[in-house]
Formats: structure tokens, C-alpha cells, sequence
């Protein structure tokens, strides 16, 4: 098949001439034999070649090709025409694209790599933090015979006569004791958090009235309140309705977050309790307020992070390990209810708390 060249700036090579081969002045139709067959031979009119570049012949132009049959009017093969037109535009838009193209397979490449990265970091991290729990909990279970029997020694030493003993003696006996049972509350704490992240804790659910649990947990906190001459008021609604919930693990959340407020009020504080339906939803909602130091606003973002305790919390309790807010959360959200708080440095806390309404 043989060319007669026009405008010869377009071609692969200007150096043929009339009666060159077509296929060395335009090498794009070298992989499309089969459809020059075709063409020939009259099953195809047109073959559209589409955008090429011409670099032997002029770096950087672009050319539009297509290859044409011409027909007599019996329909007789006269010749091929191939039809070039510059897409110079055309050819650095698609030049554009491509380097797109480009970039974002190598960026999928990246990713790819990054999320397998990120994947294997993750995997490592789960495997580190099973550990880390399993130890703690490990400690904890350890840690619990022998401080059962140191608390178990120290009450008895309490009810025995203690006349005999120095003010000094008997000051020390107490210090011993509350220490104690600082670390019996840790302990739990801690099993309870290895329990929560290997989905161990068990909640026996049942009905239950609000205001008797309210009243329950502030008789319990009381000697508390009273060491402090803490005010305590009560708001509760009329007939309430009953919740759904753990009786135990209801109680903690309560005694926790009583605790809370009894340590970060002032003597002679006052400390309200409010209970009543949550508006708009099946819950109760059991506020707890305070008037006490507050939560500096730095702060707040990371009040329910384990180990975490408030700038301003040493002043005031220099006992406390940052993991009663954290299990006090988790334990809300397994009865099915949520748990906020609003504060003003200064002015004090409310902690909100919601159990589900039994049905």
C-alpha cells in the first residue's frame, strides 16, 4: 500500500516520498494490519486512529489520524487516504492527563502500601494492648488475696480494744486502713477495665426504681458527706418510671460519680440529685451537681480518658488513679444510655447519666 504525501511536516518521516510505503510514513497503522485488511476488503469505510505523536518528525506535535478507503462507483478498492490534522491543544491536554494518570497510580501504589503499613501497626498495637490488659488483669487477680487479707486483718484490729494504743499508734492504724482501701478500689478498677476491653463484663438486667437506687447509693456516701458538712437535695419527679438495668453495676456508676462530687466540693458544699425522664426519649435522667471547683476548659476533651485527671484534681484528692470516669462511661453506654457533663471552672460540674425506661 503506497502513500502520496501532502503536507510532509505531519508524517512520521518527511524524508519519503511519492510511492513510500504507507506504512513507514505513518508507523501508527503498523499495529492495525488487520483492520487495514478489513478496510480493504471492504468490511470497514473508516478507521479512526486517534490522537498520535509525532516525535521523529517535529518533538512535541500532535496529529489526529484516520485512515480512509476510496471506492469507485462500482465499489472497487481505488486507494486509502490517510487523513492527518494538528492536535497540538489536544495532544498537551492529553499529555496533562496522563501525568495525572500517572500520579494517582503511583499514589495508589503509595497508599496501597501505607494502608498495609498502617495495618500491620494496628495489628501490632492490638497485640501489644491484649497483652498490656492481660498483665493487669494478671496483677490485679495477685494483688486481691493478699490485700482481702490485709483489709480483713485491719478491721478486726478495729474492733478489738484499741485504748491501749497511742493517738499516734491509732492515727497510723487509720492511714493504714484508708490506704487500703485505696488500693482495693484500684484493684477492682483495674479489673473492671481489663473486663470492658475483653468484653467480660456480664450485666444482670432487670427492672428497678430510680429514686431507690438515688437513695440507696447517698446512704452510702453520707459519713462522707457528713465528714465534709456537705448539703445533699434531692429533685425527683412524680412517678417515675422504673429503669432497665444492672443493680450493681447501676450502683457504681452512682456511688462514682457521688464520689466525685463529695471529693471537689468545698466543706459545706452543696451536691444535688435530680431525677426524671430524659425529654423526647424512652430514658431517665439522673443528674448530679455540684458546686465545687469545676473542670479548667483545657481539660474537658479528656476527661473520660483513662489515666487522665484535671489539672486542678491534685489540689483536692491526691489519691485518685483517672479511671473512675472512664469505666463509669463504659459502663453507662452498656446499659444503653449516654453520659455528658457541663462545667465551669470555679462553679462546678453536672454529670447527666441516662438508663433505658423498662418497658
Amino acid at each position: 500500500m503506497r502513500a502520496l504525501l501532502g503536507d510532509v511536516r505531519l508524517l512520521a518521516s518527511p524524508a519519503f516520498g511519492v510511492g513510500s510505503s504507507l506504512l513507514d510514513v505513518a508507523p501508527e497503522l503498523v499495529d492495525r494490519r488487520s483492520d487495514l485488511d478489513a478496510l480493504r476488503a471492504g468490511r470497514m469505510h473508516a478507521l479512526e486512529i486517534g490522537l498520535v505523536r509525532r516525535e521523529s518528525s517535529d518533538s512535541g506535535r500532535f496529529v489526529w489520524a484516520q485512515t480512509v478507503a476510496v471506492r469507485d462507483a462500482g465499489g472497487s478498492l481505488t486507494g486509502v487516504i490517510h487523513m492527518l490534522a494538528k492536535a497540538t491543544a489536544l495532544g498537551a491536554r492529553w499529555e496533562a492527563i496522563e501525568a495525572q494518570r500517572r500520579e494517582v497510580a503511583e499514589l495508589r501504589i503509595r497508599i496501597a502500601q501505607l494502608t498495609m503499613d498502617v495495618a500491620l501497626a494496628q495489628g501490632e498495637l492490638k497485640r501489644l494492648d491484649d497483652a498490656k490488659s492481660q498483665f493487669v488483669s494478671a496483677a490485679a487477680h495477685e494483688m486481691r488475696n493478699p490485700l482481702a487479707s490485709l483489709i480483713g486483718y485491719l478491721e478486726l484490729m478495729e474492733t478489738e480494744d484499741v485504748r491501749n494504743l497511742s493517738v499516734t499508734q491509732r492515727d497510723s492504724l487509720d492511714g493504714i486502713s484508708r490506704s487500703a482501701q485505696r488500693l482495693r478500689l484500684l484493684t477492682n478498677n483495674l479489673l473492671d477495665i481489663t473486663r470492658i476491653d475483653f468484653n467480660r463484663l456480664e450485666l444482670l438486667m432487670g427492672k428497678l426504681d430510680s429514686l431507690d437506687l438515688v437513695e440507696q447509693a447517698l446512704g452510702e456516701m453520707q459519713p462522707l458527706f457528713d465528714s465534709k458538712h456537705q448539703r445533699i437535695i434531692i429533685k425527683a419527679d412524680p412517678h417515675l418510671p422504673e429503669i432497665w438495668c444492672d443493680r450493681l453495676r447501676a450502683m457504681q456508676i452512682l456511688i462514682n460519680l457521688l464520689s466525685n462530687a463529695h471529693k471537689y466540693t468545698p466543706e459545706g458544699g452543696t451536691i444535688t440529685v435530680q431525677v426524671g425522664p430524659q425529654k423526647g426519649q424512652p430514658m431517665l435522667c439522673i443528674r448530679v451537681k455540684d458546686n465545687g471547683i469545676g473542670i479548667p476548659v483545657e481539660d474537658q476533651f479528656r476527661l473520660f480518658t483513662r489515666f487522665f485527671r484535671a489539672s486542678n484534681a491534685g489540689s483536692e484528692d491526691g489519691a485518685g488513679a483517672g479511671l473512675g470516669l472512664a469505666i463509669t462511661q463504659a459502663l453507662v453506654r452498656l446499659h444503653g444510655g449516654k453520659m455528658w457533663f457541663e462545667s465551669k471552672l470555679g462553679k462546678g460540674t453536672t454529670f447527666f447519666v441516662t438508663f433505658p425506661v423498662a418497658g
